[in-house]
């Protein structure tokens, strides 16, 4: 066998012919070509003002929408619309005059030339009141005005109003006084920019009448706009026509000596229902001034049952609901009795508190009035000053109040967002509005009003705005009721005045 003799120069001549080969390899191979970076190529303006459509145009944009951002002068900005070649956005409302920037594909792109942001400047053009249940609106008509309500503010007369809603083109605020005011000054302030629009408009105070000079309270009224309501242990009539007369007396001297009357309510068939919170039983009178007794042993204790084999600790107040159902204050418990006289436990259990939520799982403290609104929903109110919504299912919610009325603190102050200290009456009318009125500074029932306080009816619509209705000195309210037209009852009594009162405020 024979070998190859490697030589010194024949190893040279085998490395040199290798790296040939590996040359000629290297050469033959072909690089992957780099993506085209992006680039801004125009902004389809150079100035433009807040809400404005802006089309940036470039080359080697990244198409999805959801990885492009766009910013002025570091304000991110609303992409509509994004392809490979242009990018559509929207000149955001705190935008500044600056640089455009766009990140695309990870890649980072500022455009050279400044873009000018112009502000808006709103205008007024006019500006009148629209009428509402109660109190009312102002309607500002105009062009470029701040669509967002909360950052807007108007004031009517002095006084702050509440914004509703907004558009470039109107803004509607509540008033939230019925004081009469004539000429008032309208001011708007959108975009940081304040107007003034002087305009003749006049809120009408209510307006009303007495319907009886005798002392009624835990009012309530039927279908014909009979007004019912109690007097230590009688229950009285007043006719639309103004006439007073007794109903009933709930009991006789011999075993109901001076039982006080705190609930009154009226059904279907004008059959009137009246709680007598001492011997703790619920009256039933026939319109034709039969009493009898409803639910309740006259025993103070808590047991559900039918008729008279239900027992109560202390019930006050009443209200019915669209079906006929009868509800009462019975201390920290709401009870139900059917119109068959079972009596069950609504909502609440033994145990004070301010817990919402289902039936017993929620909690009350001292309950003092109630009320149904037309879709059956209770309203009550209770010794914390809170006014708490039970559903028809039984669901317990505590409201939050609102508007420029209400002040921050706790249940010593006249108004918070958790309720009204002191408003211990309360109604509902046929326009979802509550109303409810104001013994603050009274123990009800017992005392003279504080002197200088005032004691304001309040109205609360569905989203818990708080306007006030009217007001008076030295008065304490006994009841308070709507009819379905939307009139409104109060008793009352003015203490150094003209004595007891039942007034009818005309609807709005």
């Amino acid at each position: 066998m024979k070998y190859l003799n490697l030589t010194p120069k024949l190893i040279l001549m085998i490395a040199i012919a290798l790296l040939a080969v590996t040359g000629c390899k290297k050469s033959g191979s072909v690089d992957p070509v780099p993506a085209p970076a992006p680039a801004i190529t125009a902004i389809s303006v150079s100035t433009a003002v807040i809400g404005s459509t802006v089309t940036i145009t470039g080359t080697n944009f990244g198409s999805d929408i959801t990885k492009d951002t766009v910013r002025f002068n570091g304000v991110a900005a609303t992409i509509s619309s994004a392809n490979t070649t242009s990018i559509v956005v929207t000149v955001p409302a705190t935008a500044t005059t600056g640089k455009i920037s766009v990140v695309t594909d990870g890649k980072t792109l500022i455009y050279p030339t400044d873009f000018t942001v112009t502000l808006l400047v709103p205008t007024i053009t006019g500006a009148t009141i629209l009428p509402t249940s109660y109190g009312g609106s102002i309607s500002i008509k105009g062009s470029n005005f701040d669509p967002n309500a909360s950052k807007n503010t108007v004031v009517f007369a002095g006084i702050k109003a509440l914004v509703a809603s907004a558009s470039s083109s109107e803004i509607i605020a509540q008033i939230t006084t019925t004081t009469s005011i004539t000429s008032g000054p309208v001011q708007l302030t959108s975009y940081g920019t304040t107007l003034t629009y002087t305009a003749t408009v006049t809120v009408i105070p209510a307006l009303g009448e007495v319907m009886s000079t005798t002392s009624m309270g835990y009012l309530a009224v039927d279908a014909a706009g009979n007004i019912y309501g109690e007097s230590g242990n009688s229950v009285y009539k007043v006719t639309p026509a103004k006439v007073t007369s007794l109903l009933a007396t709930a009991g006789n001297s011999a075993n109901v000596p001076g039982n006080p009357l705190r609930g009154t309510a009226v059904d279907a068939a004008g059959n009137v229902y009246a709680t007598g919170t001492t011997d703790a039983k619920i009256y039933k009178i026939t319109p034709n001034g039969v009493v009898s007794t409803f639910a309740g042993s006259g025993v103070s204790a808590y047991v559900d049952g039918k008729g008279t084999a239900a027992q109560f600790i202390a019930p006050v107040g009443l209200a019915i609901d669209p079906s006929g159902n009868l509800f009462v204050c019975d201390s920290a418990r709401v009870r139900k009795i059917a119109p068959d006289g079972t009596v069950s436990t609504f909502a609440g259990s033994a145990t004070s508190g301010t817990a919402d939520g289902q039936g017993a799982a929620a909690s009350f403290n001292s309950l003092i009035a109630m009320t149904a609104d037309f879709d059956g929903n209770l309203f009550v109110t209770n010794s914390a000053g809170t006014i708490r919504k039970i559903t028809p299912t039984g669901l317990v919610s505590t409201l939050n109040l609102q508007g420029p009325l209400v002040t921050a603190g706790g249940y010593n102050q006249p108004i918070t967002a958790h309720g009204i200290y002191g408003g211990n009456l309360i109604a509902a009318d046929p326009f979802g509005n509550l109303i409810v009125c104001n013994n603050y500074g009274i123990v009800f029932g017992n005392s003279s009003p504080t002197a200088g306080v005032a004691h304001p009816v309040y109205i609360i619509d569905k989203s818990g705005l708080v306007a006030q209705y009217t007001t008076a000195d030295l008065v304490s309210y006994q009841g308070v009721t709507a009819d379905r037209a939307g009139n409104i009852y109060i008793g009352r009594t003015f203490y150094g005045g003209p004595g007891p009162e039942v007034y009818k405020y005309y609807k709005k």
